[in-house]
């Protein structure tokens, strides 16, 4: 309910005209001082992304998601939004049974960092960092840099705004 919410918020604070059924239901509610119910808000917000020019929403890992409390609603909202005019990228590491039944009809775009790629990665950023330089022996570097390849699945798990040396 909380990316719904979010998501209607971002929405609403970008929309020059909000369509009248929308802000009359919206004022109704704030007057009784209650909220949308989930499939209100899905509704309200699949015709506001319908009125509105194009949109683009993009899911970040939603394989990271808890599958049954989390992941669920979303994909069930990905689901309602494909009728809509939204644009959507969904991104996601090898698809779990539920993702692949939600994209099968979509286009997919296989993205994999080679191994090499990202061993050069790690390597050069605790080559960069006086405290990871300082703490770790080349053994130690070694393993620590193996140990993050094999949990990596063939992506980058790590990026500029998480830095090796805040692992250690």
């Amino acid at each position: 309910m909380k990316v719904l919410q979010t998501l209607f918020h971002q929405l609403l604070a970008k929309s020059l005209s909000i369509p009248t059924h929308i802000s009359a239901r919206l004022s109704d509610a704030a007057k009784l001082k209650e909220f949308l119910s989930w499939d209100e808000l899905k509704a309200a917000f699949i015709k506001l992304c319908d009125a509105s020019s194009t949109i683009y929403l993009v899911f970040d890992a939603l394989d990271e998601c808890e599958e049954r409390n989390n992941r669920a609603p979303v994909i069930q909202f990905l689901n309602d939004l494909k009728t809509s005019k939204a644009r959507i990228l969904v991104t996601s590491r090898q698809f779990a049974p539920d993702i692949d039944s939600l994209l099968k009809d979509c286009d997919k775009i296989t993205v994999e960092a080679a191994a090499s790629d990202i061993r050069a990665y790690l390597v050069d950023q605790i080559a960069r960092s006086p405290r990871a330089v300082r703490l770790m022996d080349w053994p130690l570097r070694e393993t620590v840099v193996n140990d993050i390849m094999s949990k990596s699945q063939g992506m980058s798990v790590l990026t500029p705004q998480l830095p090796v040396q805040d692992l250690i």
